[in-house]
């Protein structure tokens, strides 16, 4: 994929862009752009601009592709505030979510890793010809622009539908991912659906809707205590979770970190966005549970006696190597014997040394086969007393 960037005031802001792909077979070549278009306009309405952006002519008997960029106008009151000062990034690619995640990931080398992005307008046509364009047939212009940071006490969360969203038109397909949503994140949420590919329903799918979407991005904003935000907070890595609802993912990413930390810390779930966030089970994940997260970490602010309990001494040695064990005083012990056995030429008699953990790696198991113990620490720092090292 060939990125290239460059700051900009957008001119108008044209909505987002949804590419439409068209399965035909017993249809004419020459006929097949028109039929597209017509697939495209029953599914995205008479509003929708519509573009013929690439096509796939196989011989007759195998399924030929048309690819349609609809412009869809509708933007949020949000978004429009912030269209006239955007970054412009030009890129090629074979979906439109990918180019869609390689602009921003552009984007944030620009505007830095914390920043709030969102995409408020795109447009797309059929990349120019060369060695490229046969594996890359989209070049794509996507608007992006820098948010507010939210409030405190609120975080983004994007759950992603992954081939579970059919329908016959686009608004009823809304509909279903917005129903899947609050199935996920409660009756009272508020939500944003946005899609990065429809297409005709392939014969696999069994089902009688026209139209059918692979990835669907389902977004709503939590609120939460907002101490979070104002402290410094230890990050636990919980690990994959499945459930039914967010509620019942959270309670059991909670149990591992009270396990580990006690009932006297502070708790905040805070799921992960992009390929490690929450989406619908895929089918090779063992469980009846509809929801999954690859990766979920629980913010934790210690009761004041375990941050007052801080080191004495100077720090001698950090250990890179991941350190297993069934508590947290069977990790301490297990990284003292370690560091113990790296130090020894190095200590005097009667040293005493202290351990901690690197925020934000140490965690619950998941692999239950390759690890010796229920929790690990990826970094853990050693500090000896004064003038023993």
């Amino acid at each position: 994929m060939t990125i290239m960037q460059q700051s900009s005031r957008v001119a108008s802001a044209t909505g987002k862009t949804v590419i439409f792909t068209a399965w035909l077979n017993g249809v004419r070549p020459e006929a097949m752009p028109a039929v597209a278009l017509a697939e495209a306009r029953d599914c995205f309405g008479s509003d929708a601009v519509l573009n013929v952006v690439s096509s796939r002519i196989n011989p007759p008997g195998r399924t030929s592709l048309i690819s349609v960029a609809a412009v869809l106008s509708a933007t949020s009151p949000q978004a429009d505030e912030h269209v006239d000062c955007a970054t412009k990034v030009r890129l090629t690619g074979n979906a439109m979510g990918n180019m869609e995640r390689g602009a921003l990931v552009r984007a944030h080398e620009l505007f830095g890793p914390d920043a709030e992005l969102r995409v408020v307008a795109s447009r797309v046509e059929q990349a120019p010809e060369g060695p490229d364009a046969t594996h890359n047939p989209y070049l794509g212009e996507f608007d992006i622009a820098s948010f507010p940071q939210s409030a405190a006490g609120t975080r983004r969360c994007v759950l992603t539908l992954v081939d579970v969203i059919t329908g016959n038109s686009i608004g009823e397909m809304e509909r279903r991912a917005r129903h899947e949503g609050r199935q996920f994140f409660g009756p009272d949420a508020e939500l944003r659906v946005t899609f990065r590919d429809v297409c005709t329903t392939p014969e696999r799918l069994g089902t009688k809707d026209r139209f059918f979407s692979m990835y669907v991005e389902v977004e709503a904003v939590l609120s939460g205590p907002p101490q979070f935000d104002e402290q410094p907070c230890t990050t636990f890595r919980a690990g994959e979770v499945s459930g039914n609802s967010m509620r019942q993912m959270e309670r059991r990413v909670l149990h591992r970190a009270r396990q580990f930390f006690g009932p006297d810390a502070k708790y905040r779930v805070v799921f992960r966005d992009g390929v490690d966030g929450v989406e619908s089970t895929p089918y090779y994940i063992e469980t009846t549970d509809r929801f999954y997260a690859r990766s979920v970490d629980v913010e934790v602010i210690l009761g004041s006696a375990a941050q007052a309990d801080e080191p004495a001494g100077d720090h001698v040695l950090t250990l890179h190597d991941t350190i297993w064990g069934n508590s947290q005083k069977q990790l301490e012990r297990e990284a003292l014997r370690e560091a113990r056995r790296r130090l020894t030429w190095r200590l005097g008699r009667g040293a005493t040394l202290q351990v901690r953990f690197r925020d934000g790696f140490f965690g619950a198991t998941s692999d239950r086969q390759a690890s010796t113990g229920r929790y690990f620490a990826g970094i853990v720092d050693v500090y000896a007393s004064r003038g023993a090292a």
